[in-house]
């Protein structure tokens, strides 16, 4: 039975802290403190992956739903299409399904942003700020990520 990812990657910082005790070279420790550095933020990210990605295409999908009430053909059918396909991968947490879904729908907010920006009524420009609040959260969390790397 192979290891989980966590258990793997606590194994993989013991080996290279017990390897940081032992190398005498400071450019190679250097870069052993490095791996440690980034297996740690792994580690520590590992849980809350999955979760973020769940988290962004709920938020997508429920603008989505709000798009579709105001924006006309195609665009209402490509919204009504990207909530159906997301909600039809709902129970697919994988990785790598969670990022194609996410792909998917960011495609489709871009088409919907750019409709919003040139509709003048109250209720597209509250969806434009909704959809500028959720990009604003998702760069910001991004953002940290990107400081531990």
């Amino acid at each position: 039975m192979k290891p989980t990812v966590p258990v793997a990657l606590d194994a993989a910082l013991r080996e290279v802290k017990d390897m940081i005790k032992t190398e005498t070279d400071a450019r190679k420790r250097m870069n052993l403190i490095s791996l440690v550095t980034v297996l740690i933020a792994i580690r520590r990210d590992w849980d809350s992956a999955a979760a973020s990605r769940v988290e962004d295409i709920e938020a997508m999908t429920n603008i989505f739903k709000r798009g579709a009430e105001l924006a006309p053909e195609p665009l209402r059918q490509s919204l009504s299409e990207a909530v159906n396909q997301a909600e039809q991968n709902r129970g697919d947490l994988r990785m790598s399904a969670l990022d194609a879904t996410l792909d998917r729908l960011k495609a489709v907010l871009i088409d919907l942003q750019i409709w919003l920006e040139s509709n003048a009524s109250e209720e597209g420009q509250a969806l434009l700020e909704e959809v500028y609040s959720f990009l604003k959260r998702r760069a910001s969390r991004l953002a940290m990520l990107k400081k531990m790397w």
